[in-house]
């Protein structure tokens, strides 16, 4: 092509995106400058009705200032809030409404708005009173068939009501494309026979438990979608013959006639894409309270879980599933308040589906072993999480992160921040790696790091304020805590643990020298009080050498495109600074230390080949960890392949001696062959300052890219643009930045790009 046609096309991109953005420039409103307005304004999940939208939005990068929020629906100020919610009411069906919403400080300033986005309520639905299908709200005779047949019977968009009354039930199992309302008592029956026995949580245990009380459950993960249960009113798991018993009636006569984890989950949810949980109040399970694995974009809206003293009644578990907002709800339970787990043991190693992308926000949790609570099943990874604006009064532990040698895996950019704690049980922050077992042994022990902690407030705890204890071979690293006060604890507790930094962290009426450090190293501590000695001393010499690097090897590479009936028309005023969808995340401070380059063995069969990949542009912020993360490294012609980490680390093993044809490709980035790689030993291609380039713009149009940045990547873009994750419309193969929206940084990488395929790259050179 020569340079005037070249010059014609580029010409013809920067009109095309002038055209997209200008309506934006002219009228982007400025107030008060130094105060910043919210990020990523959203619907979660199916938070809309025919007559209200739920909107939750992120915080300013710098939010020091700002003590609340002003709501504004077409330019009107309809509310305001300290939280990071607000649920817009009395709106009318089937219409299309704008909102905005800006941040404001103690005098009542107001920032500029945050992006614009338009959601419409759905249309008026049609109801399926459970009533004209035969069931009877006297709280005793049972009305499972005819609920059911209200399920099977409700159309697309419709809504299966419970009105007032009490109305008994055995299991009752979802469809797609529904709502169950509950305004009136949803009571589970205390017999076991109207429960069938074919739930598994996991596919690789050994035995099955009963189904629950409300199911929307498959195994084909993603077969049932768009599953809203919500209303006023109460599900009553069964009966609780008086407050000191530890186990329903129900619960009783399920472990009895089997065993204790055969026990129901009273709402059990597996396999799901698009649920909402959201307006009830939940008492009485066999077990778990709500129960959800394998599921994808998940909203918990203003649940109260009231279980204390319940024997395992965790308030929610979220288990190996994807893109999840709880907010505004109230936890006090017999067990854990919220569980995050993704698999135990070998079994959930090479399952490899993490937990991730979890936004836990304006929760309180009262009673309870943990109030957010990481493990102990943590094969797969809990990663890129954030928990904010929390309370947690009368918890056993306040942030509860706990694993062991056989559960594997572990936590991994949490970021935990604006939380305040009081009455606490016993330890206020806790990492622990000596929780009890899994069914088989993972092949590298759990472990913790990468984990940003500020702005924590704790006003009593009767153990340690602050307690970690890792293994000698595998201590917890880069944990970072900053602006910490805990009064009236013991302490801290802190054994094998390294390369992690104390800043501003104050214990008060706890003694002159509160902290009691061993085998742990590279601790930088600044500014704490009183000021701890002794933080540098050696690690004792592992009993057990980890024997591979922890990897990921089945996360998937791109937030699955979800399509529910709201969109959205504007693009974020700022740069997020986020990883995962709705997350906001701290970049660590200290680097991963990747496995060192192995020498050449002349003896052994199998070696390693280790490297990094980056693509070409910039990366800032909370992005950079998102984008280096998941380009897949793969031999040409033989299965093996890995995935890179947050920092572009990959690491192929048991790869036997010969030549190989490196492939690495990503969803939009040109895929990139290396040829002529000559394994004869641990092999390491390319270094952190020296890695392997990628170059971005490659977008797939109908599911297939043509090798090559031209003008069907621009126009595929812009047919998402000014999306934002989450809202229908986003893509996020089509993301080039990771920044969770498709925006003018996306059209530039490409414009910088155009024209370039993959034969255009510089030839590698292995080191």
């Amino acid at each position: 092509m020569n340079k005037a046609k070249k010059l014609a096309r580029f010409t013809m991109l920067m009109i095309l995106i002038f055209s997209m953005i200008s309506p934006f420039i002219l009228t982007q409103n400025v107030s008060a400058v130094n105060i910043l307005p919210p990020q990523k304004l959203r619907a979660p999940v199916l938070g809309y009705s025919d007559t209200s939208i739920t909107l939750i939005w992120d915080k300013p990068e710098v939010y020091s200032n700002v003590t609340g929020y002003n709501i504004y629906k077409s330019g009107q100020l309809v509310g305001s809030t300290t939280n990071l919610s607000y649920a817009v009411n009395n709106l009318s069906p089937n219409t299309s409404y704008s909102f905005t919403v800006r941040s404001k400080d103690t005098a009542n300033n107001e920032s500029a708005d945050s992006n614009t986005v338009v959601f419409s309520t759905s249309p008026t639905p049609k109801v399926y009173d459970i009533r004209d299908f035969g069931a009877v709200g006297n709280g005793s005779s049972l009305n499972t068939a005819s609920i059911q047949k209200a399920i099977d019977s409700c159309s697309a968009g419709g809504k299966v009501l419970v009105p007032s009354g009490t109305y008994k039930s055995g299991a009752i199992f979802l469809k797609s494309n529904i709502t169950l309302q509950i305004d009136g008592v949803l009571l589970g029956s205390d017999d076991p026979s109207d429960y069938p026995f074919t739930s598994m949580r996991f596919p690789y245990y050994k035995t099955k438990n009963y189904m629950g009380l409300i199911n929307a459950y498959t195994d084909n993960y993603g077969s049932i979608t768009n599953v809203k249960i919500c209303g006023s009113g109460t599900v009553n798991g069964g009966t609780l013959k008086s407050s000191s018993d530890t186990l329903t009636v129900l619960g009783t006569a399920e472990q009895s006639g089997k065993d204790e984890n055969a026990r129901g989950d009273m709402i059990n949810i597996k396999g799901v894409t698009n649920l909402n949980l959201s307006g009830l109040k939940l008492i009485n399970p066999a077990m778990h309270t709500i129960f959800i694995s394998y599921c994808k974009n998940i909203t918990v809206d203003g649940i109260q879980a009231s279980t204390y003293d319940i024997h395992n009644a965790d308030g929610i578990d979220l288990a190996v599933s994807d893109n999840t907002n709880i907010f505004n709800c109230v936890f006090d339970t017999g067990d854990d308040c919220i569980n995050l787990n993704a698999g135990c043991g070998a079994e959930g190693e090479k399952e490899g589906i993490p937990d991730s992308n979890i936004r836990l926000f304006n929760c309180l949790t009262k009673r309870g072993h943990g109030g957010v609570v990481f493990g102990s099943f943590t094969a797969a990874w809990i990663k890129n999480a954030l928990v904010e604006d929390c309370v947690f009064d009368g918890t056993d532990i306040g942030l509860r992160f706990k694993t062991c040698r056989d559960n594997g895996g572990g936590a991994e950019y949490v970021t935990a921040r604006d939380i305040k704690m009081s009455n606490i049980v016993k330890n206020a922050i806790l990492f622990d790696s000596n929780y009890t077992g899994a069914y088989s042994e993972a092949s590298v022990a759990g472990q913790f790091r990468h984990i940003t902690i500020n702005n924590i407030t704790c006003e009593g705890s009767k153990d340690y304020g602050i307690y970690i204890c890792g293994l000698s071979d595998m201590c917890h690293s880069d944990i970072n805590m900053s602006n910490i006060t805990l009064k009236n604890t013991k302490g801290a507790s802190i054994q094998y643990f390294k390369d992690s930094t104390l800043d501003t962290v104050t214990f008060i009426n706890s003694g002159s020298d509160p902290w009691k450090i061993s085998n742990s190293t590279n601790i930088n501590c600044i500014n704490c009080s009183p000021s701890p000695s002794g933080f540098v001393t050696p690690i004792t010499s592992p009993t057990q050498t980890p024997t591979q690097k922890p990897s990921i090897t089945k996360t998937p590479t791109s937030t699955p495109t979800v399509t529910p009936t709201v969109t959205a028309t504007a693009t974020p005023t700022n740069k997020p600074t986020y990883i995962p969808t709705n997350t906001s995340i701290s970049t660590p401070t200290k680097a991963i230390s990747p496995t060192p380059k192995p020498t050449s063995s002349a003896t052994a069969s199998s070696f390693k080949v280790t490297g990094y990949v980056k693509p070409d542009f910039v990366k800032t912020g909370g992005s950079q960890g998102r984008i280096l993360a998941n380009f897949k490294v793969e031999l040409d012609g033989t299965d093996k392949f890995a995935l890179t980490d947050e920092k572009g680390y990959f690491q192929l093993d048991d790869i036997t001696r010969g030549d190989y044809r490196l492939k690495i490709s990503k969803g939009g980035f040109l895929c990139r062959v290396i040829g002529d790689i000559s394994v004869e030993g641990n092999l390491q291609i390319s270094s952190s300052s020296s890695p392997i380039d990628m170059w971005a713009g490659d977008m797939p149009i109908r599911g297939s890219t043509d090798d090559v940045i031209n003008m069907a990547d621009v126009i595929e873009i812009a047919t998402a643009f000014n999306s934002v994750s989450g809202d229908g419309k986003y893509n996020s193969a089509l993301d080039v930045n990771g920044d969770n929206s498709i925006n003018m940084s996306d059209l530039m990488i490409i414009a910088l790009n155009f024209n370039k395929t993959s034969s255009n790259y510089p030839e590698f050179k292995v080191m």
